[in-house]
């Protein structure tokens, strides 16, 4: 009963959302929250056009740590609508393009690939305890 628990559990970890009035689809919010965390001053200066909202961004990120959603994001700055739709419409794009850039895959295809290892090595993991490991 529990594996079929861990199996359905996925379903209901998508995270899409509204905020500043900009809707999010679950990979969007993803891809901008991966943007978030691991962006330098310069990246984000050139989608939020404001000095000091972009520094503050980078000292909380620093002084508080990564961020862990969109709306722990939007409370922690002042940020605006336009502010967060050029978020959405830019930095999924520059993550995408990264991942290809990088590994030659897509984000997509580079979650899928990861996911197929992981899954590998719970198996095999599985596996040797149950055929190795004597109760």
């Amino acid at each position: 009963m529990k594996f079929i628990f861990f199996l359905i559990l996925p379903l209901f970890l998508f995270s899409q959302g509204t905020y500043k009035n900009v809707f999010f689809t679950d990979d969007e919010e993803n891809l901008t929250l991966l943007f978030l965390n691991n962006t330098d001053y310069t990246d984000l200066k050139s989608i939020i056009n404001k000095n000091t909202l972009t520094k503050n961004i980078i000292l909380k990120r620093k002084n508080l740590g990564l961020y862990s959603s969109l709306s722990q994001f939007v409370s922690n700055n002042s940020v605006n609508t336009l502010d967060m739709f050029n978020l959405r419409t830019v930095a999924p794009n520059k993550m995408t393009n990264d991942y290809v850039y990088r590994f030659g895959l897509t984000f997509f295809q580079f979650n899928f690939l990861m996911s197929i290892i992981g899954a590998f090595i719970g198996f095999m993991f599985l596996y040797l305890t149950i055929f190795f490991v004597k109760v």
